[in-house]
């Protein structure tokens, strides 16, 4: 018996140390997997953001020491400094403006700078004040460009803008990404930009996602540019001020957005299909502008 009752009083203890030893282990294998896991989204998160800074978003750059050799007639360049950071953004501004006119702030897409877009002025000479800037790390801007800080540096160019020509109201127009990056500076300023009086989308893209499964993109690149959706963005705008209104401009022959699915739910926006590829000044697009622009 007294065998018997030593056994019995030395079990619970044997059970409990092994319980305590389980405890211990998964704990650690808790950390561990935390750790690993920890790890694995730190290298994650910094391959995506090199591939950002280094593929999706470095743009056709010139000199930005020098000046441009050549400039339309009454179109002057000008160093703007950013908010963020010590960069400089390339400012391309009409000389003389004209007092009568209404100023359009232009946003152009990731394959272009000002500079190979020039001829905007002379086409909108009879329609509107134009200014155009290039991202950083686009034409003679410098840094290294970023969608989120160009949201604050197209900011930094419509606070100079309004300053420098005291003016109370423009039009903010953007061409292929330029597009997404006018609706995210609304849809991040809202109620703060009350001057911007209406907004002129070319060729825009529907939803960045959407795009890059159009064309057979990686899904990483959709994820890296965002997915900001015309459909959501737009009319959350627009309902924060009833005068306000928005023209979209596509093409049904565009490969690279489809143009069909904007315009089918875009109920209360403008939408004029004026063809051609993709983004492509033509003579409808340039009439669809100036008639928005004067009427």
């Amino acid at each position: 018996m007294s065998h018997s009752k030593c056994f019995y009083r030395v079990r619970p203890l044997g059970v409990k140390l092994h319980f305590t030893l389980y405890t211990k282990t998964m704990v650690n294998i808790t950390y561990i997997f935390v750790l690993l896991i920890s790890i694995v989204f730190a290298l994650v998160h910094r391959t995506l953001s090199a591939m950002k800074r280094q593929a999706m978003w470095k743009g056709p750059q010139l000199d930005p020491h020098e000046k441009p050799e050549r400039l339309p007639v009454g179109v002057k360049y000008e160093k703007l400094d950013t908010v963020i950071g010590t960069s400089h953004l390339a400012l391309y501004l009409p000389a003389e403006p004209q007092k009568l006119k209404k100023w359009i702030v232009y946003t152009h897409g990731i394959m272009h700078h000002c500079e190979n877009m020039l001829r905007i002025f002379d086409d909108l000479h009879d329609t509107a004040n134009v200014v155009m800037w290039d991202y950083r790390g686009f034409g003679r801007s410098t840094g290294e460009a970023d969608r989120k800080i160009s949201i604050y540096d197209l900011y930094a160019v419509l606070h100079y803008v309004r300053t420098e020509y005291e003016i109370e109201e423009v039009i903010l127009m953007g061409s292929s990404l330029g597009s997404n990056v006018v609706l995210h500076f609304l849809d991040t300023f809202k109620g703060r930009c009350k001057y911007v009086s209406s907004v002129i989308l070319c060729h825009p893209f529907y939803s960045l996602r959407n795009v890059f499964e159009h064309i057979g993109a990686p899904g990483t690149l959709a994820y890296i540019l965002g997915n900001m959706d015309v459909r959501e963005a737009l009319p959350e705008w627009l309902r924060l001020d009833t005068k306000r209104k928005a023209l979209v401009i596509g093409s049904s022959e565009d490969t690279i957005t489809p143009w069909e699915e904007i315009r089918d739910d875009a109920h209360q926006i403008t939408c004029v299909d004026v063809g051609g590829a993709h983004f492509q000044f033509n003579e409808l697009l340039l009439r669809e502008i100036h008639k928005w622009c004067t009427e």
